[in-house]
């Protein structure tokens, strides 16, 4: 298999004048994006940089990114990263400089941003002579080439070490996907520190697809679309959903979307339905983790009818089971943990005792756990009942899935965001599920609108005891996720608004 630098040289061959990238209103072809990768290969051999060596990067640009990460695979080298942010905090990336053994640190401001060790101050405006001859390229077996943390602030960062091997084939599937083709022009509107940027920038170069590099707020995506004339775009529900509120959206000029993909976190089904109604164009679901370098599940635009609620079925090359607590798999309809054999399974987390990779239960000969709760049908289409450490063990033994809750309530009218999560009773009755929402009505009809819904779409032992009012907007991760601890950190008995009335008999709507 092609690394990911002779990826790019094949496209270049095919395609030497194609557009590569627009970024600060330049295009750059094919050949530019090549010329652009040596020079930071010729940086980093000036710099001593060896082939083996690991980079933790503490800030970046995108474009400047692309090209170092390209640069990496041609010398061999690892990139270290905290997922989703360009720019991290002292102790986060710390921490995840001392537990990955990073051997460099990269940035363009105040290199290392006070990380010990040492600092190359790459800029992305680097330029060296043409003419000379570029260092001998690595062929390192199963390279290493990107290695995100999801966190680094607990002290027990956790490094999710992925091959060069498996970015490349999901490259390759996510361009099958999105039907990505040599005119595509895509909008890279996030960092490729992120896992959507990591795979749009992989799917673009093997397509020889055009990336748009340009950010703004999630309202101001579809200006941006309409601006580039871009082609196919990939965004979390919680970005569609801003992008909806364009004020200006029914008068954009959208004529060249051709694909939106959406994934990273559960997509409300009336958000979808209102999405499709505004927007023309093919959509795409996609269900991954990091851990398994992005979707490995698909919902295609022709199956959205047959396999509505679900996250599709499984790419070509991935094998799927759900599986039950002993690992044995069980029949379509039964709700088990779901597993997968995937070609971009992560090699593991990193374990700094050994300095390599280990699966650390996480995988079992090839397959990897994904802690998803979940379950297929006799046509292959998994539906996903939410995290099994996303659950609300209630006193009398029964088990409900916050996500359930979420899907059926989420279509009360005015209700912006709300989230399920457990919380402790004061009132003694152990854990019971707890409603926390944001409405742009008036609370006192939302209240009355969540009870009926409750009432005559729930069973009673789903019913949830509490109503919680946020005046806030929750705090989300970078892939759009609802970071529900905050949530529950700053609850208030006082803020309890219970659900029903309750005797000694009971809940009574």
């Amino acid at each position: 298999m092609p690394s990911l630098y002779q990826t790019l040289r094949q496209t270049e061959a095919r395609e030497p004048s194609g557009t590569a990238v627009v970024v600060d209103g330049r295009s750059l072809s094919y050949r530019d994006l090549l010329d652009d990768v040596h020079d930071v290969v010729h940086f980093l051999n000036d710099n001593e940089v060896k082939p083996g060596d690991r980079l933790l990067i503490t800030d970046g640009e995108t474009y400047p990114l692309v090209k170092l990460e390209i640069a990496a695979s041609y010398l061999g080298l690892t990139l270290i990263y905290l997922e989703g942010l360009t720019r991290g905090s002292r102790w986060e990336l710390g921490s995840i400089a001392t537990d990955a053994q990073a051997d460099w640190t990269v940035g363009t401001g105040k290199t290392g941003v006070g990380v010990e060790g040492r600092g190359l101050r790459y800029d992305g405006a680097v330029q060296t002579m043409r003419n000379r001859p570029l260092p001998g390229e690595a062929r390192l077996a199963d390279t290493i080439l990107v290695q995100c943390y999801t966190s680094g602030t607990t002290g027990t960062p956790k490094g999710v070490c992925l091959s060069e091997r498996g970015l490349l084939a999901q490259g390759r599937q996510v361009a099958s996907a999105m039907r990505l083709h040599g005119a595509a022009r895509i909008l890279l509107d996030a960092s490729i520190i992120d896992m959507v940027g990591q795979l749009l920038m992989l799917a673009g170069i093997h397509a020889g697809s055009a990336l748009i590099v340009d950010a703004g707020a999630h309202t101001e995506v579809m200006s941006l679309a309409e601006r580039h004339g871009a082609t196919h775009l990939m965004l979390p529900p919680y970005c569609l959903a801003q992008a909806l509120r364009d004020p200006d959206l029914a008068r954009r000029n959208l004529a060249s979307l051709e694909l939106i993909a959406y994934g990273c976190a559960p997509m409300d089904r009336h958000l979808l339905e209102q999405a499709q109604s505004r927007l023309d164009c093919l959509w795409l679901q996609g269900y991954g983790l990091t851990e398994t370098t992005g979707p490995f599940c698909w919902l295609h635009h022709e199956e959205h009818d047959a396999g509505k609620g679900t996250v599709g079925r499984p790419a070509g090359g991935v094998r799927l089971e759900v599986r039950d607590t002993r690992g044995k798999p069980v029949p379509a309809g039964t709700i088990g943990e779901v597993w997968v054999d995937s070609p971009g399974n992560m090699a593991g987390y990193w374990d700094a005792a050994s300095a390599s990779p280990r699966s650390k239960g996480k995988i079992e000969a090839g397959w990897l756990k994904t802690g998803d709760a979940g379950f297929m049908n006799s046509q292959g289409f998994l539906t996903l009942k939410g995290r099994l450490d996303d659950v609300v063990l209630l006193g009398e033994g029964f088990t409900v899935y916050p996500k359930e809750l979420e899907d059926v309530l989420c279509a009360v009218p005015g209700i912006i965001e709300l989230a399920v999560a457990g919380a402790d009773d004061p009132q003694g009755d152990g854990q019971v599920p707890v409603v926390f929402f944001r409405t742009e009505d008036n609370t006192d009809d939302t209240l009355a609108a969540l009870r009926a819904r409750i009432g005559e779409a729930l069973s009673p032992i789903k019913h949830p005891k509490y109503l919680v009012p946020a005046q806030q907007a929750f705090t989300r991760g970078k892939n759009g996720k609802v970071i529900k601890q905050t949530l529950l950190d700053t609850l208030d008995e006082a803020r309890l608004i219970p659900v029903f009335h309750h005797d000694l008999q009971g809940a009574q709507p």
